[in-house]
């Protein structure tokens, strides 16, 4: 099979991506795959349209696009005018086939296109990662845990279960001492 990005080499990579239910996948040479990994590993948004390495992310997420919301360069369905951003002026059909959105204002521009499309691939359409902390004690406190896992993980893999069972102790003491604060 030849590569579906430079059509050129053998493919010998099979790059599969799963968006909801659905599961694309696209097969790439050696080369190509290591130019999309690179950008993907390293600068993904600073990286799209720049370069080849560039120009396979944007075709990847555009793959990926395509196959969420059902649009395409060749299934394109001609409704009306295109909606545009009214910051940045970045067109809908801009965003489906580039994969990234042009202001913070696109959010609102778009959130009836954006919204299926973001509960498809997160299971939700707010926002639910980490909250950011309160104060610099917290701050304090949570690398102080982390840290303390990290160590129990260390004890753990080197087979130290008394040194784990005293960290874990101690990781649970500070849980039960934060939760103490916070009634």
């Amino acid at each position: 099979m030849i590569c579906e990005e430079c059509n050129e080499r053998e493919a010998t990579c099979l790059v599969s991506v799963m968006v909801g239910e659905k599961q694309i996948k696209k097969h790439l040479c050696s080369e190509c795959f290591t130019k999309m990994h690179g950008v993907l590993g390293q600068t993904l948004p600073g990286a799209i349209g720049i370069g080849v390495s560039g120009r396979t992310v944007t075709n990847l997420l555009s793959s990926i696009l395509s196959a969420i919301t059902g649009v395409g360069e060749e299934n394109k369905k001609e409704e009306g005018p295109d909606k545009i951003c009214p910051r940045c002026s970045m067109s809908l059909h801009a965003f489906q086939k580039s994969g990234h959105l042009g202001c913070p204002e696109c959010y609102q521009a778009f959130r009836e296109e954006l919204q299926p499309m973001l509960l498809q691939i997160h299971g939700r359409v707010q926002h639910a990662g980490r909250q950011p902390l309160i104060s610099e004690e917290e701050q304090k406190a949570r690398s102080m845990r982390e840290e303390l896992t990290r160590q129990m993980e260390e004890a753990i893999r080197i087979e130290d279960f008394e040194t784990a069972a005293r960290i874990r102790d101690q990781l649970k003491a500070m849980a039960e001492e934060a939760a103490e604060c916070r009634t």
